[in-house]
């Protein structure tokens, strides 16, 4: 803002100046703390602090008002007219460009590129005999907010009656902001002087103002840089009262006051939302680490699964090999290969799709057998720990130290983040991965997956993967082999017959683990996967909230240490000597 020597007290003005930079810092410090509803307060104090003093100046036609205020402001920003406007009131205000605005049918807003007013706004009557019946316009729209009214009378004659009228209708509340100005004083003698002055202090106290302040001014010597022209004393009383003094600092020290009140309610709403946050990032640590350790745990139980499948083969398969075994007899395997020779079902081609139909039966019955212990531990687990992490959600949600009036808008956005994830948990359900997996081989799937309408997602991935996988590598294991061979060679080749067997079922059973591995491997890790995947969006939030945190309370520090510093100073300014508890 600008300083004027002459009218500004300049330790105010950079005091406000100061102020104003803080309130925007204030508003920018809100803005990022979600404090959205102070950012009207604190912008309403910053057009408060900024807004100029303002100065209603009366009197009659050719009292010499213009000349008047512009040797007071030191600066040309009244017209002086030789024939002026005679029913218009003039608000003049800082304006980068000349400009006149029609405000309403007496007034007129006049913008003027003049520094001074910056600080200091003029209100120009033309002339109260022209616009006493217009007084309503000043009483009740300027002088309520003006700092000083200024009733300009001509220094030879300050007996005008429309002026005297117009002081009448102001309310004895704004009477003690009103002095009285005898202008063009080089035109009157000294006599003249001391007699005005005295029926101007009658007049005064007449109508309610006991010590009525006034002063003798001559413009046309203060334009033309002469002595004595009266300014200086009246300028010395504008900044003790209007623009500077006591009174003023502790006008700064009760917008200071406030401020610093909104700062104190955002830093204990932050201090409050990273409590919580931090809070809330240690249980999301915990969560992750036990989504880990489940994970590492269901590895293992699809581990145990897998051994407990194969040794299961293992049995299926030494049943298999003993029926071939005994059907390798002479006598039984002539049959057989007679009855193949008139294409009888007792041939040999029939008796291995017996042994394969049968040995898929019995792995088919010994998968379900594995299914319901080891496979269901791994279900029961991982739907306990769904369970966990609902009930952590439920005690994160309900166990926050929510405030009655939050200032800042981080409970809501966290409230909403929460009910999202636990909507987002809430929606791992069976129905659409349990079909589309079956779709993929619906046949023969097992009696588990048909029986498992409770089941939870992961318990129909894992059926369904442990099933499919058996059928898919040990389908046509047995019929495959290569053991249709005639009766005459049964006798050199009955031990090479034997061999192949137990290895064809010995590569079967590798291939069968290894995909039987590969297989739960990768849905284990995919169910983990779509759990953290529900579970991240929370987490970040929670980082990059902290994040953000980190940054508004830096910038909430410099703050508070300017805000400190700003503060002291007013206090001394103010004479109070004695700082404020806190500061």
């Amino acid at each position: 803002m600008h300083t004027d020597q002459g009218l500004i007290d300049e330790t105010f003005s950079r005091q406000r100046t100061e102020l104003a930079g803080l309130l925007d810092r204030l508003h920018a410090l809100a803005e990022a703390a979600g404090s959205g509803d102070l950012l009207p307060v604190i912008d309403q104090l910053g057009v408060t602090i900024g807004e100029p003093f303002l100065f209603v100046v009366v009197g009659e036609i050719k009292a010499g008002k213009s000349s008047f205020i512009n040797a007071l402001l030191g600066a040309e920003v009244c017209r002086v007219d030789p024939a002026p406007c005679t029913d218009v009131i003039q608000e003049i205000v800082w304006a980068a460009e000349p400009v006149e605005i029609e405000m309403a049918p007496h007034l007129r807003r006049i913008g003027v590129p003049a520094e001074i007013l910056k600080d200091i706004a003029i209100v120009d009557t033309p002339g109260t005999n022209t616009i006493i019946e217009h007084h309503q316009e000043i009483t009740q729209r300027f002088i309520p907010n003006s700092g000083l009214v200024i009733f300009v009378f001509p220094a030879k004659n300050p007996h005008t009656r429309s002026a005297w009228q117009l002081l009448e209708s102001v309310s004895d509340e704004w009477r003690k902001r009103v002095v009285f100005v005898l202008q063009q004083a080089d035109l009157a003698t000294e006599t003249e002087m001391a007699v005005n002055t005295a029926k101007v202090s009658e007049y005064a106290r007449a109508r309610g103002i006991p010590e009525p302040e006034i002063f003798a001014t001559s413009a046309m010597r203060e334009l033309a840089g002469q002595p004595e022209s009266g300014f200086e004393p009246m300028r010395r009383f504008i900044r003790a009262t209007v623009t500077g003094g006591r009174h003023l600092f502790l006008k700064l020290r009760a917008t200071l006051d406030t401020s610093e009140s909104l700062f104190d309610k955002i830093g204990v709403a932050l201090a409050e939302a990273r409590h919580q946050l931090e809070t809330d990032r240690r249980r999301s640590q915990e969560l992750t680490t036990r989504l880990e350790d489940r994970r590492e745990r269901s590895l293992e139980q699809g581990s145990a699964l897998v051994r407990e499948v194969l040794e299961r083969f293992d049995g299926c398969g030494e049943a298999a090999y003993r029926k071939f075994d005994d059907g390798l007899a002479v006598p039984t395997f002539f049959r057989r290969s007679v009855g193949a020779a008139f294409g009888r079902r007792s041939g040999v081609a029939g008796w291995m799709a017996r042994l394969q139909e049968e040995f898929e039966t019995c792995l088919d019955k010994e998968t379900d057998a594995a299914l319901n212990s080891s496979g269901r531990r791994i279900l029961t687990d991982v739907e306990d720990f769904l369970r966990e992490i609902a009930a952590s959600l439920t005690e994160m949600s309900g166990s926050a130290q929510r405030p009655e009036a939050p200032v800042i808008d981080f409970w809501q956005r966290r409230d909403a983040m929460i009910e999202e994830l636990q909507r987002n948990l809430a929606d791992l359900r069976p129905e659409t991965l349990f079909s589309e997996k079956l779709a993929q081989s619906p046949e023969r799937a097992g009696s588990t997956l048909v029986s498992g309408g409770a089941m939870t997602l992961v318990g129909a991935l894992l059926l369904a993967t442990t099933h499919i996988t058996v059928l898919d590598v040990t389908g046509g294991l047995l019929t495959g082999a290569g053991l249709l061979l005639t009766g005459g060679a049964l006798v050199t080749r009955r031990g090479r017959m034997r061999r192949e067997f137990r290895e064809n079922l010995q590569t079967g059973r590798v291939r069968l683990g290894e995909a039987l591995e590969t297989r739960l491997n990768e849905e284990i890790n995919a169910i983990y996967h779509r759990i953290s995947q529900r579970l991240n969006p929370f987490l970040q939030y929670v980082n990059e909230r902290m994040e953000a945190l980190d940054r508004v309370h830096a910038q909430g520090k410099h703050l508070g240490e300017a805000f400190r510093r700003l503060s002291a100073e007013v206090d001394r300014a103010a004479g109070g000597g004695e700082q404020k508890p806190g500061h």
